[in-house]
């Protein structure tokens, strides 16, 4: 009778660390979504309908300030979604600190070590840039020709 007892305690608690375990990786998932990062600071997300696919990633890591770049590149399967997302301009402008976007995006891209075939062909590009009080900065870039959208982040 024990034994019994023992054996169906045993099943149920593999069974609650598995539900936890999932429970804990699917938070996970949610949590760590750059959608998420995307919308908290600067209020937009990468529509899922567009089925969007990342390509790669980076970032110059943790800071205790926060600070620092970061970088996404996507590939998408329905356009239309991508071109909603923004008044997309296909004219370059300066930046708080560089001349235009591809200088920007140059500058953090090389400081990350982003390989050239993770890159964009600026000319093919449309652009979306916003800049925030403290001078942060967000670049995007939509290659419509390649159906790729690229990301660039900048955190001061």
């Amino acid at each position: 009778m024990k034994k019994g007892c023992l054996i169906k305690g045993s099943i149920i608690v593999v069974a609650l660390l598995c539900i936890l375990g999932l429970a804990a990786f699917m938070g996970w998932r949610v949590l760590s979504d750059y959608n998420r990062a995307l919308n908290a600071n600067w209020g937009f997300q990468v529509p899922w309908q567009s089925k969007y696919l990342e390509i790669y990633k980076t970032d110059s890591g943790p800071s205790f300030h926060g600070d620092g770049l970061r970088y996404h590149f996507y590939s998408y399967k329905y356009e239309d979604f991508i071109d909603l997302m923004f008044a997309w301009s296909p004219v370059e402008w300066e930046t708080n600190y560089y001349n235009s976007y591809s200088e920007a995006v140059t500058a953090w891209l090389n400081d990350l070590e982003v390989p050239e075939e993770y890159r964009s062909e600026f000319a093919n590009c449309s652009y979306w840039y916003r800049t925030k009080d403290d001078k942060s900065e967000i670049i995007c870039l939509w290659d419509a020709g390649m159906n790729r959208l690229y990301i660039a982040e900048s955190f001061l």
